[in-house]
């Protein structure tokens, strides 16, 4: 029964994990090819379909190699364990597709409660938004190095190092992740949009050119309204189920067994969060959408127009 579920989770993960994959490569593709509103939008809204095609890469090569793996040499074997062992690499994804979207609400926050300084420091907010979010997530995913050892030519799930101290650290760890990783950002994401909302729904609109500029604000609205719905219904729910089993399991309320099926349901959650990214991404973004309506639009008309010239071609070879 261990088996048939180990399997039947696997085969999951890599089925929505090869998904996401093709989804966010070819997002990827059509925001290269697409600038919207600012450079800060933009940069983060490539980075973040960048870290989710990344989480979805690791863990689909992840489940077709398979979690029994050797090399004839033991440095690399050991090396392998600490970044490789028990999904350790998609954990540095996860991290960082989170807070890519705490840093794309910031960025819309700022947009609409500052423009003035929003345009003058696009430099200095890129800076500051990356510094935020490669210190926020090293120091989020590091301690995992510890959490996996190397002994007797094999990798076991235990503290890398030997005293209580270190599972003291790890009690306390469990709250940092819960809070930074789960919880923060989600109380961020759904705040700052609803101070976004707020702001542009109180726009005046007297004259004529301020009421059509009223409708296209309440059009903005409606757009930011089932981004946030969205994207903080998809932060809290799917990734609730890991979040809340690692904290009881640090105070030894549940057992929790990396690499079991339940945890790796938890994963599955996680990457379905990065596969459905950039489906939201693009369909709340007028600009992205309309590129892709006209890339299907003009691949369409070459189809059918291939196919009429090949009909044609044929009609005239019977006469």
């Amino acid at each position: 029964m261990t088996n048939w579920a180990d399997v039947t989770v696997r085969v999951l993960l890599a089925i929505i994990s090869f998904c996401g994959t093709v989804l966010n490569t070819v997002s990827l593709c059509v925001l290269l090819r697409c600038r919207i509103s600012s450079r800060l939008t933009t940069c983060l809204m490539r980075s973040q379909i960048c870290v989710d095609l990344y989480a979805c890469l690791i863990t689909f090569i992840s489940k077709c190699v398979g979690p029994n793996y050797e090399t004839p040499w033991p440095a690399l074997n050991e090396i392998l364990c600490y970044s490789w062992f028990r999904d350790n690499l998609f954990w540095l994804g996860c991290v960082l597709s989170v807070h890519n979207i705490v840093c794309i609400s910031f960025d819309r926050l700022i947009a609409v409660v500052a423009p003035i300084f929003y345009k003058l420091h696009q430099k200095a907010l890129i800076i500051g938004c990356f510094t935020y979010l490669v210190s926020m997530s090293l120091f989020l995913f590091i301690p995992n190095f510890f959490l996996r050892r190397y002994k007797n030519s094999t990798c076991v799930s235990e503290y890398a190092l030997d005293g209580q101290v270190i599972a003291e650290f790890f009690e306390v760890q469990s709250y940092f992740w819960m809070f930074c990783a789960y919880i923060l950002p989600g109380l961020f994401i759904i705040a700052s949009h609803v101070v976004v909302i707020r702001y542009v729904h109180k726009w005046p609109g007297d004259s004529q050119d301020n009421s059509e500029q009223r409708l296209r604000a309440r059009q903005k609205v409606k757009m930011l309204f089932v981004t946030t719905a969205t994207m903080a219904f998809m932060l809290l729910a799917l990734h609730a189920y890991e979040a809340v089993r690692y904290l009881l399991a640090n105070i030894g309320l549940i057992s929790y067994a990396s690499g079991s099926p339940q945890q790796q349901v938890g994963i599955a959650l996680i990457i379905l969060t990065c596969t459905l990214n950039p489906c939201i991404m693009i369909s709340t973004t007028s600009t992205l959408r309309n590129y892709v309506r006209r890339v299907v639009l003009k691949t369409f008309s070459r189809i059918n127009s291939t196919q009429s010239q090949s009909a044609s071609r044929a009609d005239s070879t019977d006469f």
